[in-house]
């Protein structure tokens, strides 16, 4: 017997949920979200970085842009007055 949230998933298409689709959606949700990749890979589990950043690079396409972004803008901050 289906329940109705379930009989609603299907009539709308939705692809089966499965742990491994919960998995990716948390690293790509955190990583778009700004989260830093070392805390994702330490959720996920990897060992290294350089696996996480591997696996979900094309979540953060505009991450040089973003890098620009920031340098210019400690960089145009006027230095504070001391004393």
């Amino acid at each position: 017997r289906e329940n109705a949230e379930a009989k609603a998933m299907r009539d709308a298409a939705f692809p089966p949920l499965t742990l491994y689709g919960c998995r990716h959606s948390m690293a790509t949700l955190l990583l778009r979200s700004g989260v830093h990749p070392k805390i994702v890979a330490d959720r996920l589990g990897h060992a290294k970085t350089s696996t996480t950043l591997d696996i979900y690079s094309h979540v953060t396409p505009d991450i040089q842009a973003q890098a620009v972004t920031a340098l210019e803008s400690s960089l145009s901050r006027k230095p504070r007055r001391v004393g």
